[in-house]
């Protein structure tokens, strides 16, 4: 996948590249499987998933290290995102984590908005609670993360059992 993240020194942060309205980025943190998901929206709804696992190639039953689809958003998906654009997300928090305990090997998904000619940076550590989301805007990311992590799962074993499936993408 081209590359979509760029950092700014100038604002010490992760910028999402201009041409994309949206991103989620899921990796398992250090795990017998190492998951990366990637997950690009332009502003047409275009979108592009990529699952890269470093795995052995024995147990990735379609003999491929990398899983891309391309697609239009729509259904769920659409509707997520179209939630979490609508609310106040520049409320959001830039880090999800436990208060005072860093996890560096933990799995974590990030989370990028263009909207505004700025871009909206947030990290989420896997295991957190529905009580770290607070607001309305908080539990709106909190569905959003566990909807998207949900699917890549499903996609994910899906790819290694070479099944199809009737997701939207």
């Amino acid at each position: 996948m081209k590359q979509f993240r760029k950092y700014s020194k100038e604002l010490d942060t992760i910028l999402l590249d201009e041409q994309y309205l949206f991103a989620y980025c899921k990796s398992d943190g250090f795990s017998h499987r190492f998951l990366r998901a990637e997950f690009v929206v332009d502003y047409d709804y275009n979108y592009t998933l990529e699952l890269e696992v470093f795995e052995n190639k024995k147990i990735m039953k379609n003999e491929s290290e990398v899983y891309v689809k391309l697609g239009i958003l729509s259904g769920l998906e659409l509707e997520y995102i179209e939630n979490l654009l609508s609310s106040d997300f520049d409320s959001l928090k830039k880090l999800y984590n436990y208060e005072g305990l860093s996890l560096t090997d933990i799995g974590s998904q990030q989370i990028f908005i263009n909207l505004n000619k700025t871009t909206k940076y947030i990290e989420i550590l896997d295991g957190l609670s529905t009580d770290y989301f607070e607001n309305q805007s908080e539990r709106i990311l909190f569905e959003l993360n566990e909807y998207f992590k949900n699917i890549i799962e499903s996609k994910y074993s899906n790819w290694i059992n070479k099944k199809t499936t009737h997701n939207n993408f």
